[in-house]
């Protein structure tokens, strides 16, 4: 990721973007105080890495606020790995029961990063059109709906995201994006 991609993405969402300094890992956090899976520490990012979490997000932007076009997954981690620029959209659910509701927070947060990557293309002359996509759900337990357990992994998107079931407290990102 180039350096102009990052002061252009941390001007851009001011507060909400936290770099990815001195270490090797990022947290994701769950704010809601019900939820009983709260945090996941993604290991393997690269020292240049940002996440942006958009609870924050929603303070500062009015638009993320209401209806279900307005919902958004808890981060989008902006990484390189093994040379490929990736943009990792992250949920933390406590289990699989909303599988709906989290198709819908993985779309309305696309378009809002779809938003982002024309302002960048258009003000900065900064791209992040071609940047990876991948669209991770993490439950902590399996609920009444049934995934399968083996499968052939395909690209995940907003509406076909990949499941982790009851993750370790520390994840790869070579996990999540394989």
């Amino acid at each position: 990721m180039t350096d102009i991609a990052h002061r252009s993405l941390k001007k851009l969402f001011l507060d909400c973007a936290c770099r990815c300094e001195n270490t090797t890992y990022l947290t994701v956090k769950e704010l809601d105080k019900n939820a009983t899976l709260k945090r996941i520490n993604i290991h393997g990012v690269s020292d240049s890495s940002l996440i942006f979490r958009f609870d924050c997000a929603k303070q500062l932007i009015p638009c993320l606020n209401g209806g279900d076009h307005q919902k958004n997954c808890d981060a989008v981690i902006a990484t390189v790995y093994k040379g490929r620029n990736i943009l990792l959209f992250v949920e933390l659910k406590s289990s699989t029961q909303k599988n709906g509701h989290i198709k819908k927070q993985f779309k309305s947060t696309d378009c809002f990063i779809n938003y982002i990557s024309e302002i960048l293309d258009t003000f900065f002359s900064c791209s992040i059109k071609g940047w990876e996509r991948h669209y991770v759900a993490i439950c902590g337990q399996k609920g009444a709906q049934k995934l399968p357990t083996r499968y052939k992994r395909q690209q995940s998107s907003p509406t076909n995201p990949t499941y982790i079931i009851n993750p370790k407290t520390d994840e790869s990102l070579d996990r999540l994006i394989a």
